[in-house]
């Protein structure tokens, strides 16, 4: 960034939240502002450089129903944006490039364009391209992951997908910028943007109709000359290195102040170093690590809100049969509720997010993240550590504690628990913190390798 631009940059970043299985307690992660006002007049012009602090490079399919990588996702936001906006409870908000209304009673959603979005070949963004782009998330050839449950509510997509019909029955246009989505049912969550039964992009069919469904993904038209209906269009590219954006002016928000935004890759164990040599005025998905050797810079600002997110600790009880369907068969000892439930009292994950996670990441109380506001039960408590009711339970359900130091089970015979970590750069693929949780479930007898 120029100096004529602000005092401060910033830094981004999202807290995780984590959660071991059923193991909750009242951690707090940090907590950050999510934007930053130097309340000094924007400056027209100059160049933003953003850094994306990621392993590897991004494949480049600028479409999101095609999209198979994390990486493109985060360098393409510049230019593909959701077409809605969202309220505080995550429902649909007006105001967007698109605004959406539900008729339960017809089964109907109807979406509506704004007037002026287009695209940045200055065609208009019209209802053929949403119906397209569910023609793309749907039609076998393209192997989207996006054609999914949710979208087969859609009256006619899976006769479409399955090859038995040329069009998808349910979708209707109204006009130039009205898509009607008629379903065989309606389920609550289709209020929420994110549920997957409306797809929150588009793609431009005036542009792309010609290419054949099977080299869509592969096409020059979507890896090096794609269109974009956001604020900026790629005017240069290096593949899976760096995009220079500049404004869209058929973009139908408001028009961004800089005149170019320079993103480039750079690795997370590189990332403190870019930042402390003042490389970026931007740092996005930085780790926790980063975070920490970088958060006293006194030309940044932190920004970050809670991801919508959690990870955790999850019992095999069963498998999965040829049908898909969950099946609970394995004669186990954690199919014991009170088992799971001590090893979940036995786990102190206050001290174990301090010292491995900075303070980013903190213990869940229900399945559904606090994040999610009145969704959650802010009342439950989960599982703070709690090593003397641990060890209550699995007395009261038969456990045994040996001479030894070891636990049997209910019917006298010996049992050692398997700990399987995947392999990562999160704070469950240390080795020192999976000690730690060997630690604290042996103080209850259990054996574990």
């Amino acid at each position: 960034m120029e100096k004529k631009w602000a005092v401060k940059s910033v830094l981004a970043l999202a807290t995780t939240l984590l959660m071991s299985g059923t193991v909750v307690n009242s951690v707090k992660a940090a907590k950050f502002p999510i934007e930053y006002d130097n309340h000094k007049k924007p400056v027209k012009g100059g160049t933003l450089r953003v850094g994306v602090s990621e392993n590897g490079v991004f494949k480049g399919v600028f479409a999101d129903v095609l999209r198979s990588d994390a990486p493109t996702s985060e360098v393409a936001q510049f230019g593909e944006i959701s077409l809605f906006r969202v309220n505080d409870d995550y429902t649909y908000a007006k105001g967007g490039l698109a605004n959406v209304s539900i008729d339960y009673g017809k089964k109907e959603a109807t979406v509506k364009l704004k007037k002026n979005a287009g695209w940045s070949d200055g065609q208009p963004l019209e209802a053929k391209d949403l119906e397209y782009t569910y023609e793309v998330a749907a039609n076998r050839a393209t192997g989207s992951a996006d054609y999914n449950g949710q979208l087969q509510a859609i009256e006619g997509i899976k006769e479409y997908h399955d090859g038995k019909a040329d069009k998808i029955s349910g979708l209707e246009i109204k006009d130039k910028k009205t898509l009607v989505i008629h379903f065989k049912e309606l389920e609550p969550e289709i209020k929420f943007p994110h549920a997957g039964y409306i797809l929150s992009t588009a793609m431009p069919y005036h542009y792309l109709k010609d290419v054949p469904f099977d080299k869509l993904a592969s096409s020059d038209k979507l890896q090096e000359h794609p269109l974009f209906y956001g604020p900026f269009k790629i005017k240069n590219m290096v593949r899976g290195e760096s995009i220079e954006w500049v404004p869209n002016k058929y973009y139908g928000g408001k028009k961004p102040n800089v005149s170019k935004v320079d993103v480039e890759m750079v690795s997370p164990s590189k990332s403190a170093a870019a930042m402390r040599a003042n490389k970026f005025d931007v740092l996005l998905y930085e780790n926790g690590s980063t975070y920490n050797k970088v958060r006293k810079l006194s030309q940044y600002v932190v920004l970050g809100e809670k991801a919508k997110y959690y990870s955790y600790l999850g019992f095999k009880v069963g498998r999965v049969n040829d049908k898909g369907e969950s099946v609970i068969d394995r004669k186990t000892p954690v199919q014991n509720r009170a088992l799971r439930q001590a090893m979940g009292y036995a786990l102190n994950t206050d001290q174990f997010d301090k010292k491995f996670s900075y303070g980013l990441a903190y213990r869940a109380n229900t399945i559904v993240p606090d994040v999610f506001g009145k969704y959650n039960n802010h009342k439950a408590k989960g599982y703070p550590l709690d090593l003397k009711k641990a060890n209550k339970l699995l007395d009261k359900a038969g456990f045994r504690m040996q001479k030894d130091g070891y636990r049997t089970l209910p019917n006298g015979k010996k049992f050692t628990l398997k700990l399987l970590a995947p392999m990562g750069s999160g704070p469950m693929n240390d080795r020192t913190a999976i000690d730690v949780y060997f630690e604290q479930w042996k103080k209850l007898g259990s054996k574990l390798n």
